[in-house]
């Protein structure tokens, strides 16, 4: 890659960050890599790459660090209007297909290509999960990908069946009204997360917020049609490791047991429609894990950092 933008300090300590200009959609949109802050010479000689869910961004070093200290160099990416690539004036998480992120992944993974001479595990959350798994089928640097983690990945609206039902003719006005409100989602998960609420966690409400987030018909169309073809069936060649929390609990009202269910998606949807990404795919259920597996309390959120760990030294990848 030609010369271009440099890597400078990140808001998490001992990591770098650089803005990756993407096509010009009318606000300016960019993307965000972060990496770990390495010597050339003590290059791991393989990646790992994190991709974050809906209305969120990394702040993982944790995670990070443990891929790291398995060989690992460790690298995120906050797609556009999330995040650090939040811009003034921009209205946060707009898409119209969740292709619009393949630009990035396209640009990150020539970053990498060039830092790092082997294997990149792309380990995705949520709906960053879903985005990663199309990716994997028909980006352009898919064959880049050695194996995907997906942490809780986003395959099926959590609603009951008669809901659902609606949701594509609600999702269809995103074609000629990508900005119209849908639907307000409770911020009581990332709340019971956050430190100030008691919590274990500490992260910028702004940019994964606490309090209700509204839902447009542009992203719902672009989600609705992702999860679509994931059910028609991905045929990913690259190996799979799906994780997901070991029971579900929906609500909108805060309570300390929030931290040892899933309280945004149905694991139900996740164990039957994994299936549908490839022939090789693995399924873990953490038991007392939150949807970001990796934030869980201290028992669940090592298991499931050693359930990665450890399938991917299996498939001879760490």
């Amino acid at each position: 890659m030609a010369a271009g933008p440099v890597w400078r300090p990140d808001l998490l300590a001992g990591f770098e960050a650089r803005t990756l200009p993407l096509r010009d959609e009318g606000d300016h949109p960019v993307a965000t890599l972060v990496r770990r802050r390495a010597e050339p010479d003590r290059r791991a000689g393989r990646a790992v790459l994190f991709v974050h869910g809906f209305s969120d961004y990394f702040f993982h070093p944790h995670v990070a660090d443990a891929y790291r200290a398995r060989g690992f160099d460790a690298y995120a990416l906050d797609l556009r209007r999330y995040g650090r690539s939040l811009r003034p004036g921009q209205r946060a998480f707009a898409c119209r297909s969740l292709d619009d992120y393949f630009e990035e992944l396209t640009l990150t993974l020539a970053t990498i290509a060039e830092e790092v001479a082997g294997p990149v595990v792309l380990v995705a959350h949520s709906t960053g999960g879903l985005v990663a798994a199309l990716y994997a089928r028909r980006g352009e640097r898919r064959d880049d990908l050695a194996a995907l983690v997906l942490n809780s990945p986003f395959l099926a609206l959590p609603v009951p069946a008669p809901v659902r039902a609606l949701a594509p003719a609600v999702g269809a006005l995103g074609r000629v009204a990508p900005g119209l409100p849908v639907a307000r989602l409770p911020g009581v998960y990332a709340r019971s997360l956050h430190r100030a609420h008691g919590g274990p966690w500490d992260f910028d409400p702004a940019w994964k917020p606490t309090t209700p987030t509204t839902v447009r018909a542009g992203w719902l169309r672009a989600v609705l049609r992702a999860q679509a073809e994931v059910r028609r069936g991905l045929g990913l060649r690259q190996p799979v490791l799906v994780l997901r929390a070991g029971a579900s609990r929906r609500t909108r009202r805060f309570s300390g047991d929030l931290l040892e269910v899933d309280a945004v998606l149905d694991v139900a949807s996740i164990e039957r429609l994994a299936p549908r990404l490839g022939p090789d795919v693995t399924q873990v259920a953490i038991p007392g894990a939150v949807h970001d597996v990796t934030l869980s309390r201290p028992e669940a959120r090592a298991a499931a950092i050693d359930a990665q760990l450890d399938w991917l030294a299996a498939r001879g990848l760490a």
